[in-house]
């Protein structure tokens, strides 16, 4: 993480009204567990999800677009609070300009967050995008920053310590995050 914090990309994210993140992969390490019946099973960090609440109680919107329509995901996405999510979603950026027309905010206030190809037409459009650590090669190519951490291992959480760090937000946050109990 050290290698981006630098005054380009801390302006880039200064800018960041909306957080996008991919699932497997990126919530998750990729890994698919099927179980006798045929129901898909996927493991979460909630050290991503804690990042996820915190960006949204600072004011940053946070929106998932997946290719998955696994029924665990919605499930984690009600826990989270997460009310914009696009599930089984093949061509992502349709999503994505959906999401723009709901929201109404230029692309450059989007920030996104994958590791696979179907990720790349987002990444390219919006203000600052991020590649998990185990990315392959043409989503690190296409991303603004490269984390440290890998998919489903706390990359998200890093992406959006960065983003409160740089918007100067991170401890009204977590001061409202414990005010909640």
């Amino acid at each position: 993480m050290q290698e981006y914090l630098t005054l380009p990309y801390y302006a880039k994210a200064e800018k960041i009204k909306c957080f996008i993140t991919d699932v497997d992969g990126v919530l998750t390490d990729g890994a698919i567990i099927i179980d006798n019946h045929g129901n898909e099973l996927r493991s979460f960090n909630v050290q991503d999800g804690m990042g996820l609440k915190l960006l949204m109680l600072s004011g940053i919107e946070v929106a998932v677009i997946t290719t998955s329509k696994c029924e665990v995901i919605d499930h984690r996405m009600r826990q989270l609070g997460i009310t914009h999510y696009f599930k089984g979603q093949y061509n992502k950026e349709n999503a994505f300009l959906k999401l723009q027309e709901i929201l109404q905010i230029d692309f450059e206030s989007f920030a996104y967050i994958g590791d696979d190809l179907p990720d790349i037409p987002i990444m390219q459009q919006v203000g600052l995008s991020f590649a998990v650590a185990n990315a392959v090669p043409e989503v690190k190519a296409s991303a603004t920053i490269k984390t440290t951490a890998k998919g489903g291992s706390g990359a998200v959480r890093e992406a959006c310590d960065f983003l409160l760090t740089a918007q100067n937000k991170t401890a009204t946050a977590i001061k409202k995050y414990l005010s909640l109990s």
